[in-house]
């Protein structure tokens, strides 16, 4: 209270040391007495007062203990409160400097997002064009080294958004912002672009461009030069080799992949099988067309029923001939390997893939998710960390990193990442809620179902395999009976092996783990859903079988 300095307080103690003794022998040698002090053997013990000292002395002593009191409640109860709020504030004040400061420092000093462009043709099929350009530009920028870009998930996200863009890139975490706009009309073309410091919203460059559709190629490549210039970087990738934008000269070929890829964006499997049409196409009209390659053979390792190993193989092999610095040659390479389960191919290749792009989400997920079905949580879980931290905003890479926590035991984080894939993409539900029912959420998983069911219409017998799928988990074989009764004739392939086996239907299940493997998955999420259910009758099935026999571990296998 009266701000003394530090060693005051020694001084104090110093004295107080000293003291103490000389005070004892001063108490025992000398007497207070009504004359003034005298030794204590001078002093007629008949005349002696000190009952009486002894006594003032008391209510000294109790005196002190009543004011002392006194202080300390008025202290605590009167000062204390506003003491208090007053060290709450400041400590508050002060640690949100620190995280706001911490926040700031975390976006990097060159970083940059790619909006959508905006489509101002008069024909909204023309959309794909708009958002392949700007995707485009974002793939090449991505590739820099020495450039953070925001992925094109996230980015994509604020599509038609109005939210200003200092905004946007305050929440995508970036200094920059790229947006533009495209009017295509029969073979004429208006691009608009412009590039934005987020920090003053002030432009740092901005060009008009209006050309034949011929010239697409030069306008990107200009763009990407200006950026270039603005950020004082190379357009080079990780090993110095330049890049460039455009992967064809092929107006007709180009304008097919880039509807390729706003179809394979967009998933499912009849835009999967539109997609590879167009990729198709664009591989015949242009021969040459690396990105073309690549996109098809990725497109034929993922999709559904559209699968095509053989296929995806010479995609991939075809593109890498073509150019192999080209990051998504790689990613398709590494699908097409993990399809024929060849595990040490698609790591080299994924690996290399990231070797070219760091900073690429899809290869760190994709490599992740080998590992994972390798027995390799560790390394997945990382590399799942990984993708989400450079993409948060794709549910599929929550999702599966929320199953390599709930692998590792670690439940409340992977159901927190669950259920953050389903706030992003309800389409995403069928993870939540399986390891919801595994782990005794009953009521959570028949939720989520019912919530989905609310959003989107889907099959009778999708939904009657998720029922199902809950009461096994639950224990209720008979009900799950009834319910499965609906697909029992039904030739639908997501059927589910683990409600099968406990139906004692171990055939029906043996023909769907096989018909997985021919499709070249190999059902990794079976195996630790499994582990939460004691004693489940999968292991009477070929599963750890067909898993054993392409080198990969079981449902008892550590």
């Amino acid at each position: 209270i009266l701000k003394l300095p530090d060693w005051s307080v020694t001084l104090v103690t110093a004295f107080v040391l000293i003291g103490f003794p000389l005070a004892l022998i001063f108490a025992w040698a000398f007497e207070i007495t009504p004359e003034g002090i005298k030794r204590e053997k001078d002093v007629d013990r008949s005349q002696s007062i000190t009952h009486v000292t002894g006594r003032n002395i008391d209510y000294i002593i109790i005196a002190t203990l009543v004011l002392a009191l006194g202080f300390f409640a008025f202290d605590k109860f009167v000062l204390g409160p506003s003491r208090d709020a007053e060290l709450v504030q400041s400590t508050t004040e002060a640690v949100t400097e620190q995280v706001t400061e911490s926040v700031k420092s975390e976006i990097p000093d060159k970083s940059i997002a790619v909006l959508p462009f905006v489509n101002m043709s008069s024909d909204p099929e023309q959309e794909y064009f708009s958002d392949g350009l700007a995707e485009e530009i974002l793939i090449v920028l991505a590739r820099i080294p020495d450039l953070t870009v925001a992925p094109r998930a996230s980015a994509f996200a604020y599509k038609g958004d109005n939210r200003s863009i200092s905004q946007i890139a305050d929440e995508l975490r970036v200094n920059l912002v790229l947006a533009g706009s495209v009017r295509k009309a029969g073979n004429r073309v208006r691009i608009t672009a412009e590039l934005i410091d987020a920090g003053n919203d002030k432009q740092l460059w901005s060009e008009i461009f209006e050309r034949e559709l011929n010239d697409i190629f030069a306008i990107q490549e200009e763009i990407g030069k200006a950026i270039g210039r603005t950020l004082e970087i190379r357009l080079a990738d990780s090993r110095g080799n330049a890049i460039s934008i455009a992967g064809t000269n092929n107006v007709e070929a180009h304008n097919a992949y880039l509807k390729g890829r706003y179809l394979l964006h967009k998933r499912g499997n009849e835009n999967v099988r539109l997609a590879i049409e167009s990729f198709q196409k664009a591989t015949e009209l242009d021969p040459e067309f690396a990105q073309a390659h690549a996109s098809l053979g990725i497109a034929k390792s993922i999709g559904w029923g559209q699968r095509d190993k053989e296929g995806a193989t010479l995609s991939a092999k075809r593109a890498l001939e073509l150019d192999r610095l080209l990051p998504m040659a790689w990613v398709a390479a590494g699908l097409a390997a993990g399809q024929q389960f060849e595990f040490e191919n698609e790591e080299k290749a994924l690996r290399e893939a990231l070797v070219l792009e760091p900073n690429n989400a899809e290869a760190n997920h994709l490599l992740g998710h080998s590992l994972y079905d390798r027995g390799r949580l560790d390394e997945a879980l990382q590399l799942g960390l990984r993708a989400v931290s450079l993409d948060p905003n794709t549910a599929i890479y929550r999702a599966w990193l929320g199953v390599y926590y709930m692998a590792l035991g670690q439940g409340a984080e992977g159901m927190a990442h669950l259920d953050a894939a389903m706030e992003i993409n309800t389409n995403i539900y069928e993870y939540p809620f399986r390891w919801k029912a595994v782990t005794g959420d009953t009521d959570g998983a028949f939720a989520i179902l019912t919530k989905r069911l609310t959003q989107a219409e889907i099959p009778v017998e999708e939904e009657a395999e998720y029922r199902a799928f809950i009461l096994v988990a639950a224990g209720r074989i008979e009900e799950a009976r009834t319910v499965y009764a609906a697909i029992e004739k039904s030739d639908l392939f997501a059927a589910e092996p683990i409600v099968w086996a406990y139906l004692g239907d171990i055939d029906s299940a043996n023909r769907t783990i096989e018909a997985s493997f021919a499709e070249g998955y190999s059902m990794p999420d079976v195996r630790d859903l499994t582990r939460f259910m004691p004693d489940s009758p999968i292991r009477q099935t070929r599963y750890n079988e067909l898993r054993a026999s392409v080198g990969l571990p079981g449902i008892d296998d550590e």
